[in-house]
């Protein structure tokens, strides 16, 4: 055990179950009382100048992670889109993987379609342009 000095009144105690070292502190007429804890006062007052400057700094956080954030959040959107389709082809005793598959090769499918019924026309456009 340590001897206490002129300085500290504070008895160590080791509590073996635990493993954990409890101080007990005498208060002295010398010391300080410890400050009081800041309350929600203190964090209530923000001033409009630094709202400012944390709503630019996230608008311009999500400027320079567009390219990270936008596929991360198309997928996020895409899968909580077909995630009731796979669900009830898993019901149907398809495996969720297999499932998936599926649904994800007949996304692909009817884009292509899509991508081609459009192309057709914007094709005949381009074509017929240069005699208007």
């Amino acid at each position: 055990m340590k001897q206490p000095n002129e300085r500290s009144t504070a008895a160590e105690t080791l509590d073996s179950s635990a493993g954990t070292l409890e101080v007990p502190v005498k208060a002295t007429a010398d010391c300080e009382p410890p400050p009081a804890p800041l309350g929600t006062s203190a964090a209530a007052k923000a001033t409009p100048v630094q709202i400012a400057l944390v709503v630019l700094g996230v608008v311009a956080f999500f400027y320079f992670a567009r390219p990270v954030v936008l596929p991360i959040f198309l997928a996020c959107v895409g899968g909580m889109t077909l995630k009731p389709l796979i669900r009830s082809l898993s019901q149907c005793h398809i495996p969720p993987a297999l499932s998936a598959a599926v649904v994800l090769l007949l996304l692909v499918v009817a884009t292509t379609i899509g991508f081609i019924q459009i192309g057709r026309p914007a094709v005949t456009w381009m074509n017929e342009a240069p005699q208007h």
